[in-house]
């Protein structure tokens, strides 16, 4: 059966939010709360300036000066601006009524605002319409999904970046395409969430200056992107290889591991079936319970056993059918209702 071709292309970043860039710039809302609660009513798009409600997401993070003087995570979101409700990890420490709200995406997200595409030449077929996030209601189960890959930084170090290193994330939704359908330009909402994504590794940060990114098809299975001469899609090459360096984690490890959502590998659990030959080199010990039996059968005959052995080291020999005589063999051996066959010489 012939796979899907992973499209890869790149993506121009005019802004991009994450919990370290662009602090306090990204959602402004005002809204109102009650001091010992939870929940913020009447929450309305801010200004023209910032985002509003339609690019609030679950697992972003708010401040308020006097109501939430902590970040606080967003756990829901119901209604639109003006009249939206909103439910955050803590209480309120104060009433409020058109508080200031301000919210950055919390760990795991990002958010590009007005990202100019990039495919290679040729590709005359794709546009913005052709991306869609895994959480967009055009995205249909079975379809790809998209991945984006990003420069990182040393934690501490957030302006210097480390060559050759990347971070991935899943296209979780394209919130809008301000040139439409048909156009190359794109606000993207990216999550690592969920853990079937790579995200920041350990010990890394965002890249203070990013200006762009690789963004291409992933397999459903271990999230994995093609390798891409980068140059093809007007981006440095390197960034063409992070697909291959996430393929690392995410395939060879679990081919090793048995944490693989293609086929876990050894050691194993469970019930498994190989079609082909087996080869075993060293000691095979077969534990067997008191249900369970070691049993070979005959592909061309399923239903009849032809040797096994039960919990009780009971060995049980395929009983020929009377008439039946089977090639002689020198230490063969087989039974019929009556009798025992040993073959010598």
């Amino acid at each position: 059966m012939a796979t899907k071709q992973l499209l890869f292309g790149s993506l121009t970043i005019n802004s991009i939010f994450t919990n370290t860039i662009g602090a306090n710039q990204f959602i402004r809302l005002n809204g109102n709360t009650t001091s010992g609660s939870p929940t913020i009513t009447n929450v309305a798009d801010n200004g023209a300036s910032y985002f509003g409600v339609a690019e609030l997401r679950v697992g972003m993070e708010l401040i308020a000066g006097g109501s939430f003087g902590t970040k606080v995570t967003v756990q829901s979101i119901t209604g639109a601006s003006p009249n939206a409700t909103v439910v955050v990890s803590s209480n309120a420490a104060a009433t409020n009524e058109g508080g200031l709200l301000r919210v950055d995406p919390g760990p795991g997200q990002i958010f590009i605002e007005s990202g100019s595409l990039t495919f290679p030449s040729g590709q005359s077929d794709i546009n913005a319409s052709s991306v869609t996030g895994s959480d967009d209601s055009q995205y249909n189960a079975g379809d790809l999904e998209w991945g984006f890959a990003i420069p990182v930084a040393l934690d501490g170090v957030p302006g210097t970046q480390r060559t050759g290193q990347f971070a991935q994330f899943e296209v979780a939704n394209v919130q809008s395409r301000p040139g439409g359908n048909t156009g190359f330009e794109v606000n993207l909402y990216l999550t690592a969430s969920g853990g079937n994504m790579n995200g920041l590794p350990t010990g890394m940060t965002y890249l203070s200056t990013t200006a762009q990114g690789a963004i291409y098809n992933i397999g459903s299975d271990n999230k994995v992107g093609p390798m891409f001469l980068g140059q093809d899609a007007s981006i440095n090459n390197n960034f063409g290889f992070a697909a291959g360096q996430i393929m690392a984690g995410n395939v060879i490890d679990a081919l090793t591991s048995g944490s693989g959502g293609g086929g876990a590998a050894f050691p194993f659990t469970g019930s498994a079936e190989i079609t082909g030959s087996l080869e075993v080199t060293g000691s095979v010990d077969f534990l067997i319970n008191s249900s369970e039996l070691f049993l070979i059968k005959s592909a061309t005959a399923p239903t009849q056993s032809l040797f096994q052995i039960d919990s009780e080291g009971i060995a049980t020999f395929r009983v020929q059918p009377d008439g039946t005589i089977p090639s002689a063999v020198e230490g063969g051996l087989y039974f019929t209702t009556a009798s025992a066959y040993i073959g010598v010489k």
